[in-house]
């Protein structure tokens, strides 16, 4: 098993962050359209290995990023296990539709739709 790091930027919100000397004269650098890599709008599917995921918060992470999906769209989970109990706990909390990807043995992938609004 992996360990897990979790970086936590905080900006406070009473002021104008802006980064100095990067596109000097331009304003402030985060009211830009956002141009990265994050894959935050890319159309892909996201994939969550929930193997690497500390058990205390595993299937609340799974959640939290199903609830964050836009209608319509799904995700991936990859456990070593149907993951019977995770299914259970997220048709008590939402409404969801799934379909395994993969059905062991050692590799169990389902996909969690949201349903389109």
């Amino acid at each position: 098993m992996t360990d897990a790091i979790l970086a936590l930027t905080m900006i406070d919100a009473r002021s104008k962050p802006s980064l100095p000397d990067a596109g000097a004269g331009k304003g402030n650098l985060l009211a830009k359209p956002h141009r990265c890599e994050c894959g935050h709008d890319d159309g892909t599917e996201p994939e969550i290995d929930a193997r690497l995921l500390p058990g205390l918060v595993r299937h609340a992470a799974i959640i939290g990023a199903f609830d964050a999906l836009p209608a319509g769209r799904s995700l991936v989970v990859v456990a070593g296990h149907a993951p019977r109990h995770l299914l259970k706990e997220l048709a008590a909390h939402t409404q969801y539709e799934h379909e395994y990807v993969q059905e062991g043995p050692t590799d169990w992938r389902v996909r969690l739709i949201k349903p389109a609004a």
